[in-house]
């Protein structure tokens, strides 16, 4: 399963398209887990007084802090605290369209919480896997663990989630881990409970973040522009991108960028920073 950790508008820009190809099901219909994390005002008091920068409001005393979308191909971890007060608009469509079905244990209240942190209106297509569990069966349980277990789809990673504060501004990648876990496997559920689809027990919860690490958290605006440029192509089923070296009289080089009908220049005693410079310049256009 490939993750993305996306803390900023541009990642998800390139991250989105390919996303929603992989969530569609049907002719304008698509499937995904959701899931969200949040802080109360009793327990995290310091960090909810600094959600009413990235919430309008904050009804139930709750704060939403990030966000966890899935596919049966891909994840994504979105800090939205870094997305400020207004949410994304194509978020905004994913979460009240009827022809995005999400699906995940204990929904009804993360919606709640969306609802009123960002002033959305109606979410449709919201389908809480605990509620439709109880109704198809005699089980008083249901918990995303106990539906895992019941559903033989692999088990989360244990971790002592009472003492996560989801507002703190870097987030570990333990915590990553355990939210992106509660996407995938709602997503997993909802294919099993809803679409009655026969879902495998891969049992590999190895994240494959944008890095190719599977514990450490890329953070876009930290990442080699060179990397990012190839990223984008890769992501975009694009050409990758092409370099040219022209060496000047007084021992500089001129380095071309060549991508998507662009063009970016980088100049340097050396080579390589020649090429970073031209690539820095090219990744602003993206």
């Amino acid at each position: 399963m490939k993750a993305y950790c996306v803390d900023n508008i541009n990642l998800f820009n390139i991250l989105y398209p390919k996303f929603v190809k992989s969530c569609q099901i049907k002719n304008n219909l698509y499937f995904m887990g959701l899931d969200c994390e949040y802080i109360c005002k009793a327990n995290t008091p310091e960090s909810f007084e600094k959600s009413k920068t990235w919430t309008l409001q904050q009804t139930y005393n709750i704060s939403i802090c990030t966000l966890q979308i899935a596919s049966k191909e891909m994840a994504l971890f979105i800090d939205i605290k870094k997305f400020g007060k207004i949410l994304d608009q194509r978020l905004k469509n994913i979460l009240e369209s009827e022809q995005w079905i999400k699906v995940g244990v204990g929904l009804n209240s993360d919606i709640r919480y969306l609802v009123d942190n960002y002033k959305l209106g109606q979410c449709m297509s919201v389908y809480d896997l605990g509620v439709l569990s109880r109704a198809k069966s005699e089980d008083s349980l249901s918990s995303l663990d106990f539906l895992c277990k019941k559903y033989d789809l692999g088990k989360k990673t244990n971790a002592n989630s009472i003492y996560f504060d989801w507002g703190k501004d870097n987030i570990d990648p333990k915590m990553t881990i355990y939210g992106l876990q509660d996407a995938i496997l709602s997503e997993k559920l909802g294919r099993k409970i809803i679409l009655d689809e026969d879902v495998v027990n891969d049992n590999d919860f190895s994240i494959q973040f944008m890095d190719g690490r599977e514990t450490e958290i890329v953070q876009n605006e930290e990442k080699n522009p060179i990397s990012f440029i190839n990223e984008f192509a890769q992501i975009n089923v694009c050409k990758p991108p092409k370099y040219t070296w022209e060496e000047l009289d007084n021992k500089m080089f001129i380095c071309t960028c060549t991508f998507e009908k662009n063009k970016t220049y980088g100049t340097s005693k050396s080579k390589k920073e020649a090429k970073t410079m031209a690539a820095t310049e090219m990744k602003k256009l993206f």
